[in-house]
This record gives C-alpha cells, sequence and structure tokens, in this order.
C-alpha cells in the first residue's frame, strides 16, 4: 500500500510559459491542509507537456515538447539538467525499479529511454 508522505511537492507546468510551479503541500487525515508557494518556479525547456516523478530519487521529470529534450529536477534543491529526446516529445513516465525514464516521442514515433 502506498502511503502519502504527510509533506509532499507537486509539479504544475504551464504550455505557454517555460517554467514550472513548485508547491510543497501539506497533509493530514488524508486532505492537503496548507499549501506552501515559497519555493517558487523552476525553468524548463520549450512548451512543457508532461512530468514525470520518481519518488525514489526525488527527481521530476519534463518533456519539453518544442524544444525536443527533457528537462531533469533535482528535488533536493530544484536544480536542472537537459537530456535530449527525439522530435516532439509528448509523454514521460518512470519506473522506479529500473529508474529508467520513457519518453513517447509523437514527431519521430519512437521513445526515447533515459537511465536516470
Amino acid at each position: 500500500m502506498f502511503q502519502i508522505p504527510s509533506r509532499f511537492r507537486v509539479i504544475v507546468i504551464g504550455t505557454l510559459v517555460l517554467l514550472l510551479a513548485v508547491f510543497t503541500l501539506f497533509q493530514s487525515g488524508g486532505r492537503v491542509v496548507r499549501a506552501d508557494t515559497s519555493i517558487g518556479n523552476v525553468p524548463a525547456g520549450t512548451a512543457p507537456s508532461s512530468v514525470a516523478v520518481n519518488p525514489v530519487t526525488n527527481k521530476m521529470y519534463v518533456a519539453n515538447r518544442d524544444s525536443g529534450n527533457v528537462t531533469v529536477i533535482d528535488g533536493r534543491n530544484n536544480s536542472t539538467t537537459t537530456v535530449a529526446a527525439g522530435s516532439t516529445p509528448r509523454a514521460i513516465a518512470v519506473n522506479p525499479t529500473t529508474n529508467r525514464i520513457y519518453v513517447a516521442n509523437e514527431g519521430s514515433n519512437n521513445v526515447t529511454v533515459i537511465d536516470g
């Protein structure tokens, strides 16, 4: 059974801006009791379209549709790195067991596999 921690982060992406809003949520009894927006924004590539999270490594992966890459966010300090993907990455998924990230590239009709 998955246990929701009392404090966790939520990533919100906007496709018209190049920033991700990062919120820390605090929950009690299964309900969000407070949202802390002081974490701020994290830069991403052009037209971020989807986000996947690896809860084991505390890393977030953002598929950037128009820049053809993936922004990797380290959840400890919000630092970022960029990894190349195929053309028009649209969807992204993480396998936390293998620490592999799968990016579905609409423009090149393939899947990029990234070692996390």
